[in-house]
């Protein structure tokens, strides 16, 4: 797989998390609680899950990486704590957490998702 066609594959999803460009098997990963979600379905459901039921929040990217096949990205996760998080009720507070995610891409799309969030960031914030 080239950089460019990664390259088109992760802008696709970067620009409004469009889901054909996750592959149907994908697996994501929560490396801090060791949650997955497998399959496109249950990917597009969690990503609805945190950026519109618990969250109303938006991903600002400060860097992102590309390889062959291997993307990368930083940034930030802004937005207001409207739902039960981390055992945490809703809070109403605005948010700003640090995320990174890698991915592996293949040529029918991202098969994997290595996801970063500080969740301890998101504690400190809510608990202030």
């Amino acid at each position: 797989m080239s950089i460019e066609t990664t390259a088109a594959v992760m802008q696709r999803y970067w620009e409004g998390h469009d889901g054909s460009a996750i592959a149907e098997d994908a697996v994501f990963s929560d490396i801090a609680s060791g949650q997955t979600w497998a399959g496109h379905e249950a990917i597009q459901s969690m990503l609805d899950y945190f950026y519109e039921q618990v969250f109303d929040a938006r991903f600002e990217p400060s860097r992102t990486y590309i390889a062959d096949g291997q993307a990368a990205v930083e940034g930030r996760f802004i937005g207001v704590h409207k739902g039960e998080f981390a055992g945490v009720p809703a809070t109403g507070k605005t948010v700003d957490v640090p995320l990174a995610v890698f991915y592996t891409v293949e040529e029918r799309g991202i098969t994997e998702g290595r996801v970063w969030f500080m969740v301890s960031s998101f504690l400190q914030q809510v608990s202030s």
